[in-house]
C-alpha cells in the first residue's frame, strides 16, 4: 500500500490540438468554461468535486475544476487548470490522495504561472508574462531544432 502512496502527489500535463478558441483570455474565460462543461457532460462525468471556475494564475487565464477517482482501494482527489494558447488546449493535473488537494494547489499553481507555451511547432514562444494577442509574430524558415 505505502509504494502506491509514494505516487501521490503527481502533477500531469497534457496538451492538444483545440480549434475551437485561439487563446483563453479575460474577454472569453466564460465561453472556455461552457465549452469544457459540455464536454464533461457529454463524457457522463457525473459529479464534480468542485464545479468549474474561471481562474488567472499570473497573466493566463483558464479554468480549474475538480474531480474524485478510486485507484485500487484508493480514492484520490483530482484538480484539473485547463487553458487554450496558439490553438493548443493545455491540462494541468493536480492528483493527490483524498483530502490533500488543498495542501498542493500552490504547487500546481506554481507549475501553470511558470510554463511558457509554444504557438506552434517551432515558432515563437506564448510568454505567460505576455498576454497571447501581444506576442511575437510566428517567424518563418526558422529551424525548431536550432
Amino acid at each position: 500500500m505505502e509504494s502506491r502512496r509514494a505516487s501521490y502527489p503527481t502533477i500531469i500535463i497534457t496538451g492538444e490540438d483545440y480549434g475551437r478558441i485561439s487563446n483563453v483570455s479575460k474577454e472569453n474565460v466564460k465561453e472556455f468554461a461552457e465549452q469544457i462543461a459540455a464536454v464533461l457532460e457529454e463524457e457522463d462525468v457525473a459529479k464534480l468535486a468542485k464545479q468549474i471556475s474561471p481562474i488567472e494564475v499570473g497573466r493566463r487565464w483558464g479554468i480549474i475544476y475538480g474531480r474524485r477517482a478510486k485507484v485500487k482501494r484508493m480514492v484520490i482527489d483530482r484538480l484539473f487548470f485547463e487553458t487554450v494558447a496558439g490553438n493548443r488546449k493545455y491540462t494541468f493535473e493536480l492528483r493527490a490522495l483524498k483530502g490533500g488537494v488543498s495542501k498542493y494547489k500552490p504547487y500546481l499553481l506554481a507549475v501553470v504561472g511558470g510554463t511558457t507555451f509554444l504557438k506552434q511547432a517551432g515558432s515563437a514562444e506564448i510568454s505567460t508574462d505576455t498576454p497571447a494577442e501581444e506576442q511575437p509574430a510566428e517567424k518563418s524558415g526558422e529551424d525548431p531544432f536550432s
